[in-house]
């Protein structure tokens, strides 16, 4: 992103959740924070599930907020790598 763009996107790491914001609302990590916070792990972990498509051509919010229910219902949780890479 170039210094002079007016937009950033922010990753919520608690959530993983993207969100664009206004330059001029966004502000650095206060240094005495600074430790504190990148010391907890990240409580999000981006993803997403291979071999599994949407009945149209794109996924609607009713079937993300099933899936989300679901998941959210599950006791245990099982997820196998399928292949990975580091994005920001």
């Amino acid at each position: 992103m170039s210094l002079i763009e007016e937009k950033l996107v922010v990753i919520a790491v608690d959530w993983g959740r993207l969100f664009e914001v206004d330059r001029s609302e966004a502000s650095a990590v206060p240094p005495e924070l600074e430790e504190e916070i990148t010391r907890l792990p990240y409580q999000a972990i981006e993803c997403c599930l291979t071999g599994v498509l949407p009945t149209g051509t794109e996924w609607t919010d009713a079937a993300g907020d099933l899936l989300w229910d679901k998941l959210c219902e599950s006791d245990n949780l099982f997820a196998k790598v399928a292949t990975h890479h580091f994005s920001l």
